[in-house]
């Protein structure tokens, strides 16, 4: 049994990288890939804006030619830099049952971020943020998303029989057109719109969508900026360009919310069809044909995905929240939508946790990041 980094650069490395959770998940309905073109991407290291500023790397275990392992493990420069911390992450980690092969792999994650003079290591957390973070730890039985972390059951006891403890954690429910809402939501919407001129702007086209990347980038960081305990940090220009690029490839213009004041952007939902199925379908390979059953389920999925909210701080707390849960509550009951899932609220969002579960929210899955202290002594 030995240990290997990868060399991104050969496609037969890459590969063996790519395939493993094939084999992996073979007999796991629920479980959906990721889109092979995103994680060749992901290991171009001249192309991939992650390494402009940071470092990853990703590693295998092997036993007579057969992968028993996986991982990536990461340093994160501006996380870092945001949180005035030396943290290394760990994400894409799959292992079969075998607790011998999953301590190696942990041992040189670990070696991996004493070299890059960590003094703590935490994940599943990705190169960026569009990115689902946390390991499953509730609602194996319920289907997989597209890029939030799916394991087997038996993962997170093996984290804590090598250490791992729990960082915090992360809630995804689902909310359907027959779930029963509190009418005051929209009470309160129509209120704000009347009062403070606050009203919801719908795209006509992705074209029209791309215009407004920055104004939602801007808008993102400053919602979040500051609030330590949300691990939020800032995007670059470039990868968020490409987070967003990401989501409007699947998006349909017509749910995309942006709520305005006048003609001032204060706040957006970021909601698409769930094409997760599909994605399973065409095992994750987009060409040379599996454009065909993506575009279908874009146009034609039953589910959909809502993976943030955000508002400036300004307006927080004006009623502005109702007016984006009243929308989100349309947009469901809108076309052919029969559920929604609202995807990784962390736990000590209170606001966000309480507002969804106002509207019928019922939490199914939960994720956890884990974290480990690195021992620095002899």
């Amino acid at each position: 049994m030995k240990i290997r980094k990868l060399d991104t650069t050969h496609p037969a490395d890459r590969n063996s990288f790519l395939d493993f959770p094939f084999h992996l998940y073979k007999d796991v309905p629920q479980w959906v890939p990721p889109l092979r073109s995103d994680m060749t991407f992901l290991m171009d290291r001249k192309h991939h804006p992650f390494y402009q500023h940071s470092r990853g790397d990703f590693f295998v275990v092997e036993s007579e030619g057969s992968i028993l392992r996986t991982v990536s493990v990461l340093n994160n420069q501006i996380y870092n830099q945001s949180h005035h911390s030396q943290i290394s992450f760990f994400y894409y980690l799959d292992f079969v049952e075998d607790f011998q092969a999953a301590s190696l792999l942990f041992d040189v994650a670990i070696s991996w971020a004493k070299e890059h003079d960590s003094n703590l290591i935490i994940g599943p957390k990705g190169f960026s943020r569009i990115n689902g973070s946390g390991m499953l730890v509730e609602g194996f039985q319920y289907p997989g998303t597209l890029r939030v972390p799916y394991n087997l059951s038996y993962y997170p006891g093996f984290l804590e029989k090598v250490g791992f403890v729990k960082d915090v954690d992360y809630f995804s429910g689902y909310l359907d057109r027959n779930s029963h809402y509190d009418p005051k939501v929209y009470v309160i919407a129509d209120r704000v719109r009347q009062r403070d001129n606050f009203w919801i702007k719908s795209f006509k086209n992705t074209r029209e969508m791309k215009k407004f990347i920055p104004e939602i980038q801007r808008i993102h960081d400053e919602a979040f900026r500051g609030i330590i305990d949300f691990q939020f940090y800032p995007s670059t220009p470039e990868e968020f360009e490409m987070m967003a690029k990401n989501i409007i490839t699947i998006a349909d213009p017509e749910i995309m919310k942006m709520i305005m004041r006048g003609d001032e952007v204060i706040g957006f939902i970021i909601v698409y069809p769930d094409v997760s199925k599909a994605v399973r379908k065409i095992k994750g390979r987009v060409f040379p044909l599996g454009w065909i059953p993506l575009l279908w389920a874009k146009n034609h999925s039953p589910r959909l995905s809502l993976n943030g909210i955000g508002i400036l701080p300004k307006y927080q707390g004006l009623g502005s929240n109702a007016l984006l849960y009243a929308e989100i509550e349309k947009v469901i009951r809108s076309k052919y939508y029969q559920k929604a899932e609202m995807i990784q609220v962390q736990e000590k969002n209170f606001r966000s946790k309480d507002d969804m579960e106002s509207l019928g929210v019922q939490w199914v899955k939960r994720h956890r990041i884990f974290r480990k202290s690195i021992d620095w002594g002899g």
